[in-house]
């Protein structure tokens, strides 16, 4: 977030009110913020690349969720999913080898579950048999 939009989203979340782009009138708003980022926060704040205060504001219940890379135990019961959920829709009865899961343990998946998920959808599309191998 740019440093404008970071004083405009603490605005918002201090005085509850925003204003629509153009307008000149204050419009209460309730809302509850989700956020997410993949940056380390307290080193963008001493690079002066983030507003300490938002950073306090938007920390009020932090969960971390490590990379897939992380914890590879879950890969298998992640591509299993994943090929059930993206074979009813195909309509296929696709299943994983051995070698198919040992490849998808080796790998590091910059992308994360998303790009696991996307991996197994286009191997499912490209592959005409039933067995990923």
């Amino acid at each position: 977030m740019n440093p404008v939009t970071q004083a405009k989203v603490l605005r918002a979340l201090e005085n509850r009110t925003i204003e629509r782009l153009g307008g000149s009138q204050s419009i209460p708003v309730d809302v509850r913020v989700i956020s997410a980022t993949h940056r380390d926060l307290p080193a963008e704040i001493s690079a002066g690349k983030f507003r300490e205060d938002l950073f306090y504001r938007l920390r009020v219940i932090t969960i971390e969720l490590p990379a897939l890379r992380e914890h590879k135990e879950d890969i298998a019961v992640l591509a299993d999913s994943f090929v059930q959920m993206h074979g009813r829709r195909l309509n296929r009865g696709t299943q994983l080898s051995r070698e198919a899961y040992a490849a998808l343990e080796r790998y590091d998946w910059p992308g994360n579950v998303r790009e696991l998920k996307n991996a197994l959808e286009r191997s499912m599309v490209l592959t005409p048999g039933m067995t990923l191998a």
